[in-house]
């Protein structure tokens, strides 16, 4: 399939991979390369395109039936791993969006009982589960391999994309600049 993508990638013009990247990462699936999606694109057209020859072929269908549905088929076949892509990052979403208030009074009640912001996510990734979990522990990934919070946060919210994830991050983001310009008025004065 990534032959494949990667030859179609070469000669379509119109395709762009960054978009296509994103989009893969908001469905959550982080190994899947686009030049990969775009094979399984290709290949299912082709397949959809052969089963529909046979299938005309078998019942002696007309040559305008056998175009048109050829072209259907392969319309079929290139849409459903899209519409798949789709539908999987709608409800990766709708999930995110339904587990974050838990995470917002997991985070809340761990660092009002002393824990940093850092330490509060750690629990949080360990007790929430589903996708708003696994964000949350490829972010405390991207911290450990030398990502600042602040970039981490934003890598978060950019995968996420949803409103209550873009709240989240900006205020959290927003809470520690702020901090630390307090931190330092305060070492000044």
């Amino acid at each position: 399939a990534t032959s494949v993508g990667e030859f179609l990638g070469r000669h379509f013009s119109w395709f762009k991979e960054e978009p296509l990247r994103k989009r893969l990462l908001a469905g959550g699936l982080y190994s899947m390369s686009p030049a990969r999606f775009l094979g399984y694109q290709g290949l299912l057209a082709l397949l959809f395109l052969l089963f529909w020859v046979w299938l005309a072929g078998l019942t002696g269908a007309t040559v305008v039936a056998l175009v048109v549905g050829a072209a259907m088929a392969v319309a079929l076949g290139w849409l459903m791993p899209w519409a798949w892509l789709m539908r999987r990052t709608r409800l990766r979403r709708d999930s995110i969006e339904y587990e974050l208030p838990e995470m917002v009074d997991l985070l809340v009640v761990s660092v009002e009982a002393g824990v940093s912001l850092i330490g509060a996510m750690r629990i949080a990734a360990r007790e929430v589960q589903g996708p708003l979990g696994e964000e949350l522990r490829l972010t405390l990934q991207e911290q450990n391999m030398g990502l600042s919070s602040g970039q981490a946060l934003e890598n978060l919210g950019t995968r996420t994309d949803t409103p209550g994830m873009r709240v989240f991050v900006r205020s959290i983001i927003q809470g520690e600049l702020l901090g630390r310009a307090r931190v330092g008025d305060d070492r000044v004065g």
